[in-house]
């Protein structure tokens, strides 16, 4: 998360929340970053073919998680 100076967390102005919704890509780079404090997570078994993969999260999702190892909060939408 950095365009070639300083990176972002360090860019920005502090805030109190922020919503971050985007492809893949975008997403996949806050988790690395780990720069997510709650997660809200739409989740289904159904395979659509050919097509972008949704991000890794560094957790298993599965039904009972309601927060990850650092015991951030993870919501979990089974579709």
């Amino acid at each position: 998360l950095s365009s070639g100076g300083a990176p972002l967390a360090e860019r920005i102005q502090p805030f109190q929340s922020l919503l971050v919704e985007g492809g893949a890509r975008t997403l996949q780079s806050f988790i690395d970053a780990d720069l997510w404090d709650e997660a809200y997570i739409e989740h289904t078994d159904l395979v659509l073919g050919d097509g972008v993969r949704a991000p890794r999260w560094p957790f298993e999702v599965g039904e009972k998680i309601q927060t990850d190892p650092k015991g951030r909060p993870v919501h979990v939408n089974f579709a």
